[in-house]
């Protein structure tokens, strides 16, 4: 699972409580995408999880993940209720996925008041 990779806006840079999104693209040793299983792993399990750069906290987030089985992208979709700069951290079963953990910057939201 050498040449797994992730790629997509949700990377860089995201705002509290907005979906963000990337792509998971598996792939064997000899860089063939793989589909439910590859090399010699029966089932594909992706574990993300946050990591706050400064005090090393963990935050909990909203995942949801869909397959396109054409051509085996993972497309996870993720929100987050905590602003600050972030490591994130994207596994396939034990592996780090490349690059991985990204640095993750989530800005605030935006929010609206409303006088009456």
């Amino acid at each position: 699972m050498d040449g797994t990779s992730s790629s997509g806006t949700g990377l860089t840079v995201v705002e509290v409580g907005a979906r963000a999104a990337f792509q998971i693209h598996p792939k064997d040793s000899t860089d063939t995408a793989c589909n439910s299983a590859c090399d010699g792993v029966d089932s594909l399990q992706f574990i993300i999880y946050f990591q706050k750069e400064i005090d090393s906290e963990y935050m909990n987030v909203s995942i949801d993940t869909t397959i396109d089985y054409s051509n085996y992208i993972y497309t996870v979709e993720y929100s987050t209720q905590v602003s600050g700069n972030y490591l994130m951290h994207i596994l396939l079963v034990d592996t780090y996925v490349k690059g991985s953990p990204v640095s993750v910057l989530i800005n605030p939201g935006f929010f609206f008041f409303f006088f009456f």
